[in-house]
């Protein structure tokens, strides 16, 4: 079975947005961070399942938690989890800049 792991872009997002939930709903940060990592535990056994973003940069794939879609990229068994961004977000001008 696969695994995922999160790049220091991910860690970060993640960071900021939980860090700016938190300031309102700790709770909700929690419940936002754990359905995240729960669905990232999903997308390992069937990582082709997500959406493609392929637009955006090639072999990029998504899928959303609440507002928030977390990127990713597939290598045989294994995902990394490249970016977390707010979807109300320009999607395009954030891969465009990397």
């Amino acid at each position: 079975m696969g695994t995922y792991s999160l790049t220091e872009a991910a860690i970060q997002d993640l960071e900021s947005i939980c860090d700016a939930i938190a300031i309102d709903n700790p709770d909700a940060a929690s419940n936002l961070f754990d359905d995240i990592r729960e669905q990232c535990l999903r997308v390992v056994k069937f990582p082709l399942s997500g959406k493609k973003y392929d637009r955006l940069k090639p072999n990029l794939r998504g899928f959303i938690i609440e507002s928030y879609i977390v990127f990713y990229t597939s290598e045989g068994e294994n995902i990394a989890i490249v970016k977390v961004v707010s979807g109300y977000r320009d999607l395009d001008a954030i891969f465009r800049s990397k």
